[in-house]
């Protein structure tokens, strides 16, 4: 497994716009499927910046441009199917309950729980289907949601960047987690894929 955690870092640094590509992905997939840790990710991006792998700032905007990516996508996605389509569990991990109370907090708050989105891991995609069903301003929601990601991000990759000396010995001694956290991005979006195909072909026939 320490050979894999090397050899990981060497592709890295061979070639570090994948690896922004793959941070900036991995932070896209972390709203439509909750499972996928996003964080993690953007740790594990910064811990790598520590070491001069990549840049800390890169790091910070690739995955912040990612995360409202990500999350702005469901907001919309959730404007245009309304609330009907979530609450009926037509997709995964989007529990209705959930949404009932997510609706409540909005209530309460109105737009500004969008601002503080990313510093409630869980119920981020909740939140941003919630805001959809709501037809709340997009421009809010795009703003606020930018907002949100660049300053969590920010306190993740920069206090990962800082850090990073002190915590690389531990990640080289459990490399299987960072090995682990690859594979299970990789095999939830390829068993979603698989899913969201196969239930595409049953509606078509």
């Amino acid at each position: 497994m320490e050979q894999f955690f090397l050899s990981i870092l060497d592709a890295v640094k061979e070639n570090q716009f994948l690896a922004y590509t793959f941070l900036a992905a991995a932070s896209i997939l972390e709203n439509l499927i909750p499972p996928v840790p996003g964080d993690s990710v953007v740790l594990f991006g910064a811990i790598l910046s520590s070491r001069g792998y990549l840049s800390p700032i890169s790091v910070h905007i690739s995955t912040a441009l990612g995360g409202s990516a990500g999350f702005y996508f469901l907001f919309y996605f959730a404007h245009k199917h309304g609330r009907n389509y979530f609450i009926d569990g037509k997709i995964p991990f989007f529990r209705k309950e959930y949404i009932f109370a997510a609706e409540k907090r909005f209530a309460s708050s109105g737009c500004y729980i969008v601002l503080i989105n990313r510093f409630l891991p869980g119920v981020r995609s909740v939140i941003s289907v919630t805001a959809g069903i709501l037809n709340l301003s997009k421009i809010k929601v795009f703003l606020f949601c930018l907002i949100s990601s660049f300053v969590w991000n920010g306190i993740l990759t920069y206090g990962g960047y800082f850090l990073g000396s002190s915590i690389i010995p531990l990640i080289k001694k459990a490399s299987f987690i960072t090995g682990a956290v690859v594979i299970i991005i990789f095999a939830v979006s390829a068993l979603v894929f698989f899913i969201f195909r196969k239930k595409r072909k049953k509606t078509i026939n």
